[in-house]
C-alpha cells in the first residue's frame, strides 16, 4: 500500500513538472537533478508518516470494542445454586482423588487445579459448548495424550515442550470442534513428564463424576438445562457417516468436508 501510494504520488509530481525527466523503476532517477531527490524525499516522508496514523486509528477502533453490552449478573438464587454445585463437585472429586491416591501409593490422583476451571464452566457458563460432556472428555483426553507424547522428547527444553503441547492441543480441538480451556492447562502439565496413564484414567473418571453432579445440580432449577447435548454430533457424526458411506457403497473414502458438500447437494 505504501509503495503504490509512493509510486502514484511520484508520477503525479513528474507529470506536473516538465523539467523533471526521470524514469520510474521503483523510484525516480534521482541522479539527474537535486530537485528530483527533494521530490522523492518529500513523497517518501508523506507516505511513511501516513502509515502510523492509519495503524494508530485502527488500533484505537479495536481497543474501543464492538459496543456489545456485558452479560447481566446472576440472581441470588442462581448464585446459590452455583455455590452449592461447585462445593458438591469439588468435595466429591477431592475425596475420590484421595481414595485413589491412598490405594495406589500416590501413583495416581486427579489434578485438582484443573477442576477449578471445569466447575467454573459447568456452573458459570452452563450452556456454553466448552462446558458440555463431549468437550470435557474429548478435550481433556487430547490435552493429556498430546502432553504425554511431547514429554517423550526429552531433548527439548521445558518451555518449548509446554508451548508446543498447548499449541497442538488448541489446534486439534479447534479442528474437531471440542474446545475446552482446561485441556490446554492439562497439556502443559503433562508435557513436563511427571505423569503417567494412571493419571489419565483417574482424571477422566473424575470428569465423569463432575459431569454427573453438574447434570443433577443444574437441573434442579427450571431456568437451566445441563447438558445441552450428550451425543456425537457435528464433525464426528459426519466423519462416521463419511466412513460408512465409503464402505457400504464400495466407494473411495473421502474427507469430511467433501462428504458434507455431497450430502448438501444430494438433499435429504
Amino acid at each position: 500500500c505504501a509503495f503504490q501510494a509512493h509510486r502514484q504520488m511520484t508520477l503525479q509530481r513528474i507529470q506536473r513538472n516538465d523539467s523533471l525527466t526521470g524514469t520510474f523503476v521503483g523510484c525516480p532517477d534521482v541522479d539527474n537533478k537535486k530537485e528530483e531527490q527533494d521530490d522523492y524525499d518529500e513523497t517518501l516522508i508523506s507516505c511513511v508518516s501516513f502509515l502510523p496514523k492509519r495503524l494508530i486509528a485502527a488500533g484505537r477502533k479495536s481497543i474501543y470494542g464492538g459496543n456489545v453490552q456485558p452479560p447481566p449478573a446472576a440472581s441470588w438464587i442462581q448464585s446459590l445454586f452455583n455455590t452449592f454445585g461447585v462445593f458438591a463437585t469439588i468435595s466429591a472429586i477431592t475425596n475420590f482423588s484421595n481414595g485413589v491416591s491412598n490405594a495406589t501409593n500416590s501413583k495416581a490422583y486427579a489434578i485438582m487445579p484443573v477442576f477449578g476451571a471445569l466447575v467454573t464452566l459447568q456452573y458459570g457458563l452452563t450452556a456454553a459448548p466448552p462446558s458440555q460432556p463431549r468437550n470435557i472428555i474429548l478435550g481433556q483426553f487430547l490435552g493429556m495424550s498430546i502432553g504425554m507424547a511431547i514429554s517423550k522428547a526429552a531433548s527439548l527444553e521445558l518451555w518449548l515442550r509446554q508451548s508446543l503441547s498447548a499449541a497442538l492441543v488448541v489446534g486439534c480441538m479447534s479442528k474437531l470442534g471440542t474446545i475446552h480451556p482446561p485441556a490446554g492447562a492439562l497439556a502443559i502439565i503433562f508435557s513436563a513428564g511427571n505423569n503417567t496413564w494412571n493419571h489419565v484414567g483417574t482424571q477422566l473418571a473424575a470428569d465423569v463424576i463432575a459431569i454427573v453432579i453438574a447434570a443433577w445440580t443444574n437441573n434442579l432449577t427450571f431456568k437451566r438445562q445441563y447438558p445441552t447435548f450428550w451425543g456425537v454430533t457435528g464433525y464426528w457424526s459426519d466423519f462416521v457417516s463419511c466412513w460408512k458411506w465409503g464402505i457400504d457403497e464400495s466407494k473411495e473414502f473421502i474427507d469430511v468436508d467433501t462428504f458434507r458438500k455431497k450430502k448438501e447437494n444430494k438433499g435429504p
